[in-house]
């Protein structure tokens, strides 16, 4: 590293800059992070210091030489892992905001501002410096009062009232340092705040300097199989860690990250999964980067919406850390009460590790009359009266979220007003949900018309979003606002609170309760409307990728009242998850695609092949009965409909099932359907069928009827499999013969 840096510095005398360009880059790909974090020795921390001033530097001054040479993209590169080096750095956002709108993206580097104003916030308590500000305005072309005040925007929510739980987080980080590491699993109701906890633990631990990743799940249709996993694995902290994974995993994890296999690296294609079991393999590929740091804080919110294979992956990781007692882990989760169905993947994973002893429950609860006080004293920067107070508790009970939009919404200038009236602040007091409501709906209704606009369209996303989706969405519109309004609206929401940054690129709401308000607001045709931009936009963003946001599509196309655009959709995202043995994802969407099927009237095959990929995704997570089901649930329809062909197929599928001894067949429960069977195949010449069905009644007799009945319908099958050549029934038929023969002997 620092004879690249003396390498660097020479070719800078000899005016090479082309030289000094090639050294510094070397330099910093050298540079893999601080000097043995682990260690606080004086002599470590005098180096460690030493070797970051120098890695600072030589990143700026290549930085410079790359904007000189009109490289902005490298620039930009560069300029991001400065950031991520420094967060508290505001010259390096001051150099990413021009970068970024050098290189035509305001967009970014309006979020750039975004992101360091909430970093030096939430550190440090203070807002940009004056410089900054300035770039800021320059940027978004306005005059310095148009935009609402940073000190008054970007005031950080105070924790108030939490004093046990906080207690309760810490000592659970104690027993992961003592090698058990843990899982706290946060529940609460919508707003009482669980989130804010644990982003509140999130920003203790990078005070500490121990690397954290958050991720959240969602509601909306088209979750992606290990969705919040991949979140994590693209956090600054466990991309480093990817760079000391080896190839072999990497290739692994190119199934969820396939910008991996573009990398330099020499990453091969991982090969198709075709077996259950490899799945395996991809769960030990996902834990490397996770348990190649010393230390970890991961958080996961709303995970009553997180994906099957995530929750069946999350106590591998934690028994594997605590096997291997290197990675000092916590996993923290947020979720609501009610959402724990006993039996689902959620309530099996939280049985898992309670049994281990990694589990940890918090329950939150509403705050008292003291600590709603204390909130809304410090959000409003002004003391309540005790009237006022007792009003506020009452109105809100004691729910963070509530109190917090209520003052933000004036609620205490309305109580002043009230007073000098001598009439009650609200008139009759509503019930709780319809006095929030108004709250921030009153905080909506205060937005420009460009701002109220974009906030319906993001609520329609039902996720995160990035201002290119948002782009894309409003130029389909009947109204384009054009990038320099979207940008100044987009500013406005941020500014107001009403949404914030997230992961590296995107912003998602304050809280989903806005998000919800927001899309309530919407009128039916104009949701519709919404969601059909939304759908498209996302298919035009991420075209190379359209994997990763088919179920997304799929969802936004059904609630657009078109099915014929979200079918495709949704089998392609199915065929995906089953890819990569993504069991529970790949059958919850065939589970959607085909009632959407059914409603188009496709030809009865095609619902068929639906039908059977759902079920072969149920037995596949080893839920035999319910794959059954599926096949019952298709019967039913054969029958409503008058559809002798798939009525065929069913019962096919259902004695195929029953015939099955690999997970408790029960051959008797197939015959009375056999006889229906055999009808309908002979009736629609269909000899593959019929020759299956009689092997199966075969099969029955040897366990329930007689020889001569197994020997009667045994030939009768292999006599129509030698007559058209059915290579299957001419292999299994033989076998069964043998069988055929043991129970004559035995018997």
């Amino acid at each position: 590293f620092e004879g690249a840096l003396a390498q660097a510095e020479e070719a800078r005398a000899g005016n090479g800059s082309a030289a000094s360009q090639d050294s510094l880059e070397r330099a910093l790909s050298l540079y893999s992070g601080d000097l043995l974090p682990g260690s606080y020795d004086d002599w470590v921390l005098v180096e460690r210091e030493r070797l970051q001033q120098k890695f600072s530097r030589a990143a700026e001054d290549l930085i410079l030489l790359l904007e000189e040479q009109r490289d902005y993209q490298g620039a930009i590169r560069h300029a991001q892992r400065l950031v991520r080096h420094d967060s508290l750095h505001e010259a390096t956002y001051r150099r990413l905001m021009r970068l970024y709108a050098l290189a035509g993206d305001r967009a970014q580097a309006l979020r750039s501002f975004h992101a360091c104003a909430t970093v030096l916030q939430r550190e440090l308590g203070v807002d940009p410096s004056p410089a900054t500000r300035e770039a800021y305005e320059r940027l978004l072309k306005v005059e310095t009062a148009e935009a609402p005040a940073p000190a008054a925007v970007l005031q950080a929510i105070p924790l108030v009232g939490r004093d046990a739980e906080w207690a309760r987080l810490q000592s659970a980080w104690r027993s992961a340092g003592r090698g058990k590491p843990q899982l706290v699993m946060m529940r609460g109701e919508p707003g009482v705040g669980t989130t804010r906890l644990a982003e509140e633990l999130l920003g203790w631990g990078e005070r500490q300097g121990v690397p954290v990743a958050s991720a959240t799940c969602y509601a909306s249709e088209g979750r992606l199989a290990f969705g919040p996993v991949v979140s994590w694995l693209r956090s600054p902290p466990l991309q480093k860690a990817l760079l000391s994974v080896k190839e072999v995993w990497l290739s692994e994890i190119s199934r969820l990250m396939p910008e991996l296999l573009g990398e330099q690296r020499a990453i091969l294609e991982p090969d198709p999964l075709t077996e259950s079991w490899q799945r395996q393999r991809l769960f030990e590929a996902l834990t490397q980067p996770v348990l190649g740091r010393r230390k970890l804080l991961l958080m996961l919110d709303d995970v009553q919406w997180c994906d099957g294979e995530t929750l069946e992956w999350l106590p591998h990781l934690l028994h594997m850390a605590e096997a291997g007692r290197r990675t000092q882990l916590l996993i923290v989760l947020t979720g609501r009460p009610e959402e724990r169905r006993e039996g689902g993947s959620l309530d099996l994973m939280l049985r898992d590790l309670d049994r281990s002893g990694q589990l940890a429950e918090l329950a939150l609860k509403a705050l008292d009359l003291e600590s709603v006080v204390t909130l809304a004293e410090k959000i409003a920067g002004q003391q309540l009266g005790q009237e006022a107070a007792a009003d506020l508790c009452r109105e809100t009970e004691g729910n963070p979220l509530f109190v917090i939009e209520m003052v933000r919404a004036g609620w205490l200038d309305q109580e002043r007003e009230a007073e000098s009236s001598k009439a009650p602040a609200t008139g009759v007091l509503q019930p709780l949900p319809p006095a929030v409501y108004k709250a921030i709906m009153a905080r909506l209704a205060d937005l420009s018309p460009e701002a109220r606009n974009l906030v319906g369209l993001a609520a329609t996303i039902g996720r995160e979003f990035t201002f290119d989706v948002l782009a894309h969405a409003c130029k389909a519109l009947e109204v384009d606002v054009g990038e320099e309004l979207l940008v100044r609206a987009l500013d406005e929401l941020w500014q107001r609170r009403i949404i914030r940054e997230r992961g590296q690129d995107a912003y998602d709401f304050s809280h989903g309760k806005i998000r919800d308000v927001a899309y309530a607001d919407l009128s039916t045709a104009r949701r519709r409307l919404y969601h059909r931009h939304v759908g498209e936009a996302l298919q035009a963003v991420y075209v190379g990728n359209l994997d990763a946001v088919s179920g997304q599509i799929a969802g936004h196309a059904e609630m657009a009242g078109s099915p014929e655009r979200a079918l495709p959709f949704y089998t392609k995202a199915a065929e995906h998850a089953a890819r990569i043995n993504a069991f529970h994802n790949a059958e919850m969407l065939y589970a959607r695609a085909g009632p959407v099927a059914e409603q188009l009237g496709r030809p009865g095959d095609e619902i068929v092949e639906l039908y059977s990929a759902r079920s072969q995704m149920l037995e596949n997570a080893g839920r035999h009965d319910a794959a059954i089901q599926v096949y019952r649930d298709l019967m039913s329809l054969a029958l409503e409909r008058g559809d002798a062909a798939i009525e065929k197929a069913a019962i096919a599928s259902l004695v195929s099932c029953y015939s099955d001894p690999k997970d408790a067949g029960d051959p008797e429960c197939a015959q009375p359907l056999i006889e229906r069977g055999l009808l309908l195949a002979r009736e629609f010449g269909d000899e593959d069928t019929e020759s299956w069905l009689l092997w199966s009644k075969m099969v029955g007799a040897l366990h329930y009827g007689t020889a001569d009945d197994a020997q009667m319908a045994g030939e009768a099958s292999l006599a129509i499999a030698r007559k058209y050549g059915l290579q299957e029934r001419l292999a299994y038929v033989p076998v069964s013969y043998t069988h055929l023969r043991a129970h004559e002997t035995s018997s």
